[in-house]
This record gives structure tokens, C-alpha cells and sequence, in this order.
């Protein structure tokens, strides 16, 4: 294994993550909301059977999680989203150091764990999990050791792009680059069976989420950024089945909530920022009512405006496919130089990527907090912090982990 380079230095629309007031609609009983009350007393008795240790990787509520759904969606297609453990962060570089990496979050002991790109980080029960092409077989899922960095392959066949460990389950996607479909699938990691969720869509992108009892899909169309659905399925009922196919439950159809990072995930339902088709207009909606698709309605919109009315215009770094996270009540917006033409900003600095801060989701009194000096892609939420690992710049092999915090603080400290 080799070690990352050290020095001074720097540094992931479709599903999630909790702040900015959101507190779900739903109730128990037949309702198809996230927030389902009839399932607290099993959410309950789930979170007192987790280890401490995985206490810890419950990031933003979502319940026995391997990283933050927020933080797979936001990182969009590439999927280099930072996922975490107690102790250490764990990333994932495709430039001149490619690998699979771990860092303490005071920047100190960097370590190489693997050859090779992997992406859908997540770290559940002494094990990380992600999709990499270290076998012969194309993108799959492979799991390795945290203690001794074993690897061992988990599947084999159709392609795999992105992935959500839950509840002693891996929820992934699969693509047929023949036939170009996609299948959902369920691997129990106790039984080691795998189920067939849904199969034969095409050009989707789908992300998974929870509330802590259910698992989510979130599908939404390429061709015109429309939601298919939501579909949700129990990891019980998937495990005491013995049928190699069982399907998910549609709760929700018919939306157009917005692609990739417009769409953030809370373990109650689905916030989003998005715009209008010709990008004048900016839209917050929350508390969005997923059952009844009651997203426009007084109680979900909080802001409708034009674009150019807030920020300067800078509230378009909210815009498509800009990496945004909640981090308590304030948002924290990533802008790069491959996102720019998107979001109609015009950069300081086009070898730069730009960080900005709105406090309490307010898009007409944002801020400039800092540059991204070389966009690694690597980005991830844990709690209430922001994480990146950034480059000190394009030409310098050295890189720094980044934290921003609720109150927009922003620190650098050197990889090492």
C-alpha cells in the first residue's frame, strides 16, 4: 500500500440529509409518507441493537446506515461521496493518486487501502463497502476489512453504479450496457441471498434512502428530469421472503422534484431547490407531502423568486446539478468549473471551484466563504459538518481536508 503524498493543501441532484425546519407530513396508519409512526417501535428497538461504534455512522437520522443518502446523491454521477467511522474518513481519488484512502479527521494518518477507484463509500458494521473495477467483472460491489483491508468480491454479473448499505441489507442499481436497463436489487449480508426489487428501467438515475424502517427508491428520468416514483420495501419482509423476486411498493408518482442535487433527502420526506426550465426563477420547497404529492403547496414553498433578485444572482449556485447540504438550518453550495455554465455563475476564478454559505436557507443574504483549489469530487456530511478533500492546487500532488460547519466556519488542514 502506498501512502498519499503529504504537504499543505486543500479538499461529493438525487437522495438526502435533515436541517432547514423539515419536519414530514406524514402520520401512521395507511399513510406513504417517510414518516411512518407505525414503525417507531421497530426504528426503536433497530437503533438499541446497534454496536456504539455504529452508533456513530447514523449520520442525519437516517437510521443503521452506511453513509448518508445525501451524501451518495450529491455527489452525482461520479459518486466519490467521503464516508465515515468514529475515527476516520474514508475517500476515494481518480487523478495521478488513484485509490481507495483513510484519513483521522484531524488530517494525520492518510493511508492507501486500495488500488483503484471506488465509489458509493459506505462503512457498516467493520467494513466498507463501494463499487470498483478491482476484478474482471466490471464495476461491482466489493467490501473490504477495516482492521486488515481483506477485500472480497459480492457480485458479479450486470454492472453496478451506486449503492445504500442499510440495515444489514446493500441496496444497489445495475446497468445492462447491452440492453441499456437498469435493475434495483437487495443483497442480505446475512444470508448472502440477493433479491431482484424491480427490473427493465431505462435511462434512470435512482438513489436510495430510509427513515429508519423502510428502504427508498428514488427514480427519476434523464430524458425530461421527472420523478418515475418512490418506491419503498421493509428489509424484513425482503429477508423472510423465499421468492427471488419481490417488489417494491410504489408510495409516490408523477413528480418532477428536480435532478440530482435539487433533491435532498431528511429521514421525514424530501426537500428541493430547484429552478425553472429557463433558469430565472428559484424554487425552496420543504416539508414536501409526499403521499399526497402536495409539494406547491403553501405549506412546502418557501421561496419563489427570481433568480437575479437573490444574492446578486449567486442564489443560482443552488441550481442544477450543484452540489448543496444542509448542515443544520443552513446550506452549504459547492460551484466548479464543471458545474458553472449550470448554474449561471460566473467564478472568481475558473480553475477554481467556490463554496457559499446561506444561513437559514436564506438565498438573498448568502456568502462567499472560500475556493475549492482542485476539485477531487470528494465531499460528504457527517452530523452537522461539512467534509472535502481538496488539492492545493491543479499542478500540486498534496491535498488538504476542508470542514465547514453550521455556522459557516471553514478550516483547512494538511493530508498528511
Amino acid at each position: 500500500m502506498k501512502k498519499l503524498l503529504a504537504g499543505s493543501i486543500i479538499m461529493s441532484c438525487m437522495l438526502l440529509l435533515a436541517g432547514c425546519g423539515s419536519t414530514g407530513n406524514s402520520e401512521g396508519g395507511s399513510k406513504a409518507g417517510f414518516n411512518q409512526k407505525e414503525n417507531a417501535d421497530q426504528e426503536k428497538v433497530s437503533q438499541e441493537n446497534t454496536s456504539e461504534a455504529q452508533e456513530v455512522i447514523l449520520n442525519g437520522g437516517f437510521g443503521n446506515v452506511g453513509n448518508n443518502p445525501n451524501n451518495l446523491w450529491q455527489s452525482g454521477n461520479n459518486g466519490w461521496a467521503l464516508a465515515f467511522d468514529e475515527t476516520y474518513i474514508y475517500y476515494s481519488l481518480y487523478d495521478e493518486n488513484v485509490g481507495l484512502y483513510r484519513v483521522k479527521y484531524d488530517g494525520s494518518e492518510n493511508t492507501e487501502i486500495a488500488d483503484g477507484n471506488f465509489t458509493s463509500l459506505n462503512v457498516y458494521d467493520g467494513y466498507i463497502y463501494g463499487v470498483s473495477q478491482a476484478g474482471d467483472s466490471g464495476p461491482a460491489i466489493w467490501r473490504i476489512r477495516t482492521d486488515n483491508f481483506e477485500m472480497e468480491q459480492l457480485t458479479v454479473d450486470k454492472p453496478v453504479y451506486t449503492l445504500l448499505v442499510f440495515d444489514d441489507m446493500v441496496f444497489y442499481c445495475t446497468h445492462d450496457t447491452d440492453t441499456n436497463k437498469q435493475d434495483i436489487h437487495a443483497l442480505d449480508l446475512i444470508s448472502m441471498n440477493d433479491v431482484v426489487l424491480e427490473e427493465n428501467y431505462t435511462q434512470n438515475r435512482i438513489a436510495f434512502t430510509t427513515d429508519g424502517s423502510y428502504a427508498y427508491a428514488y427514480i427519476v428520468q434523464n430524458s425530461d428530469n421527472g420523478a418515475i416514483g418512490i418506491y419503498r420495501v421493509l428489509p424484513s419482509e425482503v429477508r423472510e421472503s423465499s421468492e427471488p423476486q419481490y417488489k417494491f411498493s410504489k408510495v409516490a408518482g408523477g413528480m418532477n422534484l428536480g435532478y440530482f442535487s435539487a433533491v435532498s433527502f431528511t429521514p421525514d420526506g424530501i426537500r428541493s431547490i430547484s429552478s425553472s426550465k429557463d433558469a430565472l426563477k428559484v424554487f425552496l420547497y420543504e416539508n414536501i407531502d409526499i403521499e399526497n404529492l402536495n409539494w406547491k403547496s403553501e405549506d412546502s414553498l418557501r421561496i419563489e423568486c427570481d433568480r437575479d433578485a437573490l444574492f446578486n444572482g449567486k442564489a443560482s449556485a443552488v441550481m442544477a446539478q450543484t452540489p448543496r447540504y444542509y448542515l443544520g438550518n443552513n446550506i452549504v453550495a459547492l460551484v466548479t468549473g464543471a458545474t458553472a455554465h449550470t448554474t449561471y455563475i460566473a467564478l472568481q476564478d475558473y480553475t477554481k471551484g467556490e463554496i457559499y454559505y446561506f444561513k437559514d436557507c436564506n438565498l438573498s443574504d448568502g456568502q462567499f466563504i472560500g475556493f475549492i483549489e482542485k476539485d477531487t469530487g470528494c465531499y460528504g456530511m457527517r452530523d452537522d459538518v461539512l467534509y472535502l478533500i481538496d488539492g492545493v492546487s491543479e499542478n500540486d500532488t498534496s491535498y488538504e481536508l476542508v470542514t465547514i460547519t453550521a455556522d459557516g466556519n471553514m478550516t483547512r488542514t494538511a493530508v498528511q
